[in-house]
């Protein structure tokens, strides 16, 4: 699944749910952990999940940390409220997009751009058959 599919996903939810205001139900912010961390499993930065939710990205942290909690110690009462979600999700593996070298060089407009294009081909996120000429 790519990453704009789960956004997706997820909005729909939000939405449905209206995730995106402020409340203290426990079920509300159940929800809003398990779709947090999903989102932050899609490699979405803290600020950009925060702005779906109308939080900061301290409150997203404890969101994803409240996640990790509830999922290891009481995960009878939070399954229970985060089933359909769970559900939802189930089979939704992050597959890491495929780089295209020869575009990311070409959009180069400075040296630390170029050090992370490095630092990608060190991770091997160009795949193997990746060449320099196209």
């Amino acid at each position: 699944m790519t990453q704009e599919e789960m956004l997706d996903m997820v909005m729909f939810y939000v939405e449905r749910d209206d995730l995106n205001r402020k409340g203290r139900q426990r079920e509300t912010i159940y929800k809003k952990c398990f779709l947090m961390h999903k989102l932050r499993e899609y490699r979405y930065s803290l600020s950009e999940i925060g702005r779906l939710f109308n939080q900061h990205h301290a409150s997203v942290i404890h969101n994803i940390n409240t996640h990790k909690d509830l999922s290891q110690w009481n995960t009878e009462h939070y399954e229970t409220i985060i089933g359909e979600y769970v559900e939802a999700f189930r089979n939704t593996e992050y597959k890491e997009p495929i780089r295209n070298i020869y575009k990311d060089i070409m959009e180069c407009e400075n040296i630390f751009q170029l050090r992370r294009i490095k630092r990608w081909i060190l991770e091997k996120k160009y795949g193997d058959d990746a060449t320099y000429l196209e």
